[in-house]
């Protein structure tokens, strides 16, 4: 650790249990010799690196005699908010509580960014609302999920508080896009009507502008407002008067401050005329121009409302707070908030099932494409360096009755003591000694990369004399004598690296010692972690470096120099034994990318690949694997990571054959791969260990592999496959792959495997099957495949549909047969319900089947009274995954959305309207793609 470091955990240690109290008493703070003792530096040292963390503004100064110092990140949890630039230095801590009762009465204050990305956007929104005489109209840019409704809701508040809007006034909200296309309704919802103005017309009304008398109107979605929509604002806008629909000589006067809102360009979809009468725009930045401290902050708050939701505490492990901070989160902060509530869904579900004794969020629980955020921690280093308290930090504690985050403390799962340089073993934690000897040797990693990087010698290719001018010369042979006669008993042979490390070491060791500021105690209470070979070997060496040296070091060193032989380097020839690990996937380079990805961001060659093209036998890639296996193999067995189909039975074959022991994981990711690779190499670990460890990382991971009884490999060279169809060809597709594959065991054996497609992705992949033989075509949408069987999804659940797969994949189904498929009259509810309820998440199929059946029956009625079973059926299980997905705002995208609207405006308004009661009980708002793919369905069904 170095010494800077070291200072900011001591001065962290320090203040860790400081409270809001204590801030308020004059002498709060620790002084530069309090720091220094506890760090076991001498004074001169810690004030100099006092000083250069000031600068780094990870400490607070606080003036005076003597000055006293406080950690930055405990204070900002403390007091609710970050430091302003001028608050590192300050006379004494009331005058950032009394900054912190300042702020809180601004309602601005209590939006995460306020004092830093979000500080101009305030500036001009609090300009706006209280320029005379009635404030400016405003316009408030920027994509999707930055929190423009928020923010507007923010400046009515901030009005209300100025006592610029009274107390009554109210914030209205109108979505434009509900009633973009429709002058008439647009109109009357606005400004209201007259009775008789229209057909249904009974009585007179008041529209929102009346509502919004006095307050806010915010017009969300603005760019979805036609030209002549945005025209019917301008008498409003210029002189506060507007007519209600059917009035010609009277109007009405309304005080209204209107907040448009829009991600689009607005040059290009409002009006220039518009434009002219919004005379503020104020740009709210994207998550990612948003500093990682803020994002942080909003991590925090976020998990913080999910504790207060569920009533306890949430625990969320430190890599899973970096892969948020990370990760590429397109849907900004209402993604974040989005994604931060699915994984505590998940959490809450294991700790009420019993799967967990709290709600705990690691790894596991966290989706591939925000586990991928991991990957860019090296770029990110040194931002996420500021960010202090993640390297000392293992687990967040989220509590909503308490705003102030807890910490677990990174190494207090093992009392490691860092102010001592060493580790206390508590016997009081039921930890595995496993556990507590790989932290060790991971501790002693990166200490010994940090003694390289000193050196700045880090490679093999260097003299003696590059060598001595950072070891004394005696020290470095004393080093090696004992090194080589470490290596004549453990046979081991080190790495030139390793003794530069053991050198500069014992070179700090004796410094240290000299200046007094050695504790002769490394802590390390528990013998039991160590092998007695491993002591007795550093006994030796020990014993060697204090003769050569004519000089007596601490007794302990002997566990420290154990660990540090266990962590280092070995010459390749005589590494430990690794796990192998070898990635099968279909393709030209499927397997081959993962396997290059790994091994480039791993700095290693461990990882291996085969690709397996579909014009290969499979045969031919079973033999190429079990050559691959006994050169891969070095005594601890091979992990093989597979995709699908027939990959996934190699496993098994090829203990059989070689004797060597395998695991097979399925349904193979870059996450997957990469740990597998940084995992496989780990001394303690095992084969059985790393399969089980990433089978808990990735749902669609349970089956080790299958029975080799039931592998049947064809000798033909045409892969097999079954297509499954949906308008989306992800949603009911994917779901209805699933079954098939969890339903017939004939998939498995004759090696088939399964492909969602929607109509136009199999047009585009169509000449890729031109050497595949597709057997049948499964799902909602019939692409028409000659001389190919469609089955559709109400055959499939009714079990007359996979008896039909089966006859086809054994070669016994009659083809003339399709042409007589009846009609089943089980029930829709039962099959529907069942299927639904195998395959959704999270919401309850129940309740989702009747509102989605009841949003069909509006559709009928004004469409077509005669709708087959056939459209009902493939309407509901479409429509129910898409709440789904829209409940977690995963959505589709469609291509040429406004030309279909265009051309569907009235089924378009139709399934709008059939959909309120359904988006309304979900609260989810149904993106316009979404309504696309009904459209899609039911012009299909129409023009048939």
């Amino acid at each position: 650790m170095l010494r800077k470091d070291k200072v900011l955990l001591s001065l962290h240690k320090l203040c860790e249990n400081m409270t809001l109290k204590d801030l308020q008493s004059d002498k709060t703070g620790f002084t530069t010799i309090e720091i220094a003792n506890h760090s076991s530096l001498d004074r001169s040292n810690t004030s100099k690196e006092l000083n250069n963390l000031y600068n780094e503004k990870k400490v607070l100064k606080i003036s005076g005699k003597p000055i006293l110092f406080l950690h930055v990140s405990i204070i900002e949890n403390l007091i609710g908010r970050t430091l302003n630039s001028d608050e590192f230095s300050i006379n004494n801590c009331n005058e950032l509580l009394k900054s912190s009762k300042n702020d809180s009465e601004d309602i601005f204050s209590t939006l995460l960014g306020h004092d830093s990305s979000l500080k101009l956007p305030i500036e001009k929104a609090k300009s706006a609302i209280l320029y005379p005489p009635k404030g400016l109209n405003t316009l408030l840019i920027g994509p999707t999920g930055v929190g423009k409704s928020t923010f507007a809701e923010t400046m009515y508040k901030y009005a209300v508080e100025s006592k610029i809007f009274s107390s009554e006034s109210k914030f209205v909200v109108f979505n434009c896009a509900e009633y973009a296309e429709n002058a008439n309704l647009l109109l009357s919802n606005l400004f209201g009507y007259v009775k008789g103005s229209f057909t249904g017309a009974n009585k007179d009304k008041f529209g929102i502008v009346a509502q919004a008398d006095g307050g806010i109107l915010f017009l969300d979605e603005i760019h979805r407002l036609p030209p002549e929509g945005q025209e019917m604002l301008f008498l409003l806008m210029d002189k506060g008067i507007y007519r209600r629909l059917g009035e010609s000589d009277i109007v009405h006067k309304a005080n209204v401050f209107i907040v448009c809102a829009t991600t689009e360009d607005i040059h290009s979809s409002l009006l220039g005329t518009f434009l002219r009468r919004i005379p503020v725009t104020i740009n709210l930045p994207a998550l990612q121009d948003r500093s990682l401290k803020e994002r942080l902050s909003l991590i925090k708050y976020f998990f913080i409302i999910e504790s207060k939701y569920t009533n306890a505490t949430i625990k969320v492990h430190k890599d899973v707070i970096k892969s948020l901070l990370l990760y590429d989160c397109f849907g900004n902060i209402g993604q974040l908030k989005s994604d931060i509530q699915l994984m505590s869904a998940r959490a809450f579900l294991n700790y009420k099932t019993g799967l967990k004794d709290n709600i705990e969020i690691d790894l596991s629980l966290v989706p591939d494409y925000i586990y991928i955020g991991l990957l860019k921690l090296n770029e990110n280093r040194s931002n996420l360096n500021k960010l202090s308290e993640l390297d000392y930090m293992l687990f967040y504690e989220f509590n909503g009755n308490n705003l102030e985050v807890e910490y677990t403390k990174e190494l207090s799962k093992y009392n490691i003591d860092t102010s001592n340089n060493g580790f206390k073993y508590s016997t009081e934690i039921p930890y595995l000694e496993n556990d507590i000897r790989s932290m060790f040797i991971n501790y002693m990693e990166k200490y010994s990369t940090k003694l390289l990087s000193i050196s700045s010698v880090t490679h093999s290719d260097y003299t003696s004399n590059e060598i001595f001018k950072v070891i004394n010369p005696k020290i470095y042979y004393a080093v090696e004598h004992s090194l080589k006669e470490a290596e004549k008993i453990s046979r081991n042979k080190y790495t030139k690296q390793t003794y530069i490390a053991l050198s500069m070491h014992i070179s700090a060791l004796i410094e240290n010692i000299n200046q007094d500021t050695y504790n002769p105690k490394y802590n390390l209470y528990n013998d039991k972690i160590f092998l007695d070979k491993d002591l007795n070997i550093s006994k030796i060496v020990l014993s060697i470096i204090e003769n050569d040296l004519q000089t007596s070091l601490p007794k302990d060193e002997v566990k420290f120099i154990s660990m540090f032989l266990n962590s280092m380097y070995l010459e390749p020839n005589n590494q430990s034994e690794s796990i192998g690990v070898i990635i099968l996937a279909h393709g030209n380079s499927t397997a081959s990318s993962m396997c290059d990805v790994a091994n480039s961001l791993l700095g290693t060659n461990h990882c291996n690949a085969i690709d397996m093209p579909l014009d290969v036998k499979v045969s031919t890639i079973l033999d190429k694997t079990i050559e691959l296996v006994k050169e891969c193999d070095e005594g601890k067995g091979v992990l093989l990571l597979t995709d699908m189909g027939s990959l996934i039975a190699f496993g098994e074959l090829i203990s059989e054959k070689t004797k060597i022991k395998t695991r097979s994981i399925e349904m193979v990711s870059t996450p997957i791969v990469l740990e597998a690779v940084r995992k496989s190499t780990l001394p303690e670990m095992t084969l059985d260990e790393l399969a089980n460890s990433l089978s808990s990382l990735n749902p669609y991971i349970g089956r080790a592999a299958i029975d080799s009884t039931e592998i049947n490999y064809p000798e033909k060279s045409r892969e097999y496959v079954i297509i499954t169809t949906c308008i989306t060809g992800y949603g009911s597709a994917m779901k209805v792959a699933d079954f098939i594959n969890s339903s017939l065991k004939n998939i498995r054996k004759y090696n088939i495997n399964l492909v969602p497609h929607n109509i136009e992705s199999f047009k585009m992949y169509k000449n890729k099957f031109s050497n595949t033989k597709i057997l049948a075509v499964v799902g909602s949408v019939d692409f028409n495949v000659a001389n190919t069987p469609f089955i559709h999804i109400e055959e499939l659940l009714n079990g007359y549909g996979l008896d039909m797969l089966n006859k086809i994949i054994e070669g016994t189904f009659n083809a003339n047969s399709i042409t007589n498929i009846k009609e089943t009259n089980l029930s829709y509810n039962s099959l529907i319900i069942n299927f639904m309820t195998q395959n959704l998440e999270l919401l309850d199929s129940v309740k989702l089947f009747n509102y989605v059946n009841s949003s069909l029956f509006t559709i009928i009625e004004l469409i077509d009274e005669n709708l087959k079973s056939k459209f009902k059926l493939g309407y509901i299980l479409h429509c129910s995954f898409m709440i789904e997905r829209c409940f977690k705002n995963t959505t589709f995208p469609y291509n040429n959305i406004t030309e279909l609207i265009s051309k569907n405006h009235e089924l378009y308004s139709l399934i709008r309207e059939a959909f309120k009661p359904t988006e309304a009980y979900f609260n989810i708002l149904i993106p316009d793609e979404e309504i696309a793919y009904i459209i899609d369905m039911i012009n299909e069904y129409l023009n048939k």
